[in-house]
């Protein structure tokens, strides 16, 4: 649970503010922003999701049990340096660059986590189990992902033009501490979803 939802909050604390990004450092108007952002996020998020759940199984066609969560880490992996840099563009033409795949990659993990949960949790309690995840993860995710970089760019960087510096900061700490989080489960997602 934690590491898909660290991986939750970083996709909601930059995809919830691109257009501020876009309004306050690049000029954007609302009627750009939905022209550049929206075909970006429709089509690389859907392909994320597809890719991610794809590559899950291509791995468990490969004898991995464990498949579900490396696709997982393997998508927290190449986040990272997308998640990390991509709000540090100098242009709006290199930030959308960057934002393709950063969306990709954020979206990539959200199939084999619904898979995961499934494989391993005995079916009289999977709609429980799946109620608790849907709770941490949107809590965590949606309720803090946003907060946090509010937060970042009052607090810690103290004006609004900074909001590309605080979307930065969470994809530098959330994505490899999501990767780390999901590592540390491996094996014991491995014996669950052996037993199962």
């Amino acid at each position: 649970f934690t590491g898909f939802a660290l991986l939750t909050l970083l996709f909601n604390a930059i995809t919830a503010w691109i257009p501020a990004y876009l309004t306050r450092v690049h000029g954007y108007a609302a009627s750009q922003i939905a022209l550049s952002y929206g075909p970006i996020l429709l089509v690389f998020g859907s392909a994320g999701i597809f890719c991610g759940g794809w590559f899950a199984d291509w791995l468990r066609k490969r004898g991995r049990a464990d498949a579900e969560i490396r696709a997982g880490i393997v998508g927290a992996l190449c986040l990272w340096p997308f998640a990390a840099t991509a709000t540090l563009m100098p242009d709006a033409r290199m930030f959308f660059v960057m934002l393709a795949p950063l969306v990709f990659f954020a979206s990539f993990p959200f199939a084999p986590a619904a898979a995961a949960l499934q494989l391993v949790t005995p079916n009289r309690l999977r709609g429980q189990v799946s109620a608790v995840y849907l709770f941490v993860v949107n809590l965590t995710g949606i309720g803090l992902g946003g907060t946090i970089t509010a937060l970042l760019t009052d607090g810690l960087f103290g004006r609004d033009d900074a909001v590309g510096y605080s979307m930065a900061l969470v994809g530098a700490v959330a994505a490899p501490l999501a990767a780390l989080v999901l590592r540390a489960g491996l094996p014991h997602y491995r014996l669950s979803a052996e037993a199962a």
